[in-house]
């Protein structure tokens, strides 16, 4: 047995648990579905636009349920401050994971 067997190994042990691991799905938020509870997993976004949106609460690690979609790019959500109505250049650059309904 060689000293670069060991290490062989553990390499493709870590292989096998990253291939197993769930990966969270990603979506634009101009792509959810209405009555869907999504999280919000990134903002990309100017310094202005982030911090408008932060205000509304919708910003990273933060749920939102989303109430209509035109699939236009405007998206009516509800957060922890109320509704909200967000334009595409907006929805276009948010990047969000539903969350799944358990059944």
């Amino acid at each position: 047995m060689s000293n670069m067997e060991p290490e062989i190994q553990a390499r493709k042990a870590l292989a096998e648990l990253r291939r197993l691991k769930p990966r969270v799905q990603q979506i634009k938020l101009n792509t959810a579905r209405a009555s869907d509870s999504v999280r919000i997993l990134s903002v990309h976004l100017d310094r202005e636009g982030a911090d408008a949106l932060e205000r509304l609460g919708v910003s990273p690690g933060h749920t939102v349920q989303v109430m209509e979609n035109d699939h236009k790019g405007t998206v009516a959500l509800k957060t922890r401050h109320g509704q909200v109505i967000l334009g595409r250049q907006f929805t276009y650059q948010t990047t969000v994971s539903p969350i799944l309904k358990a059944d």
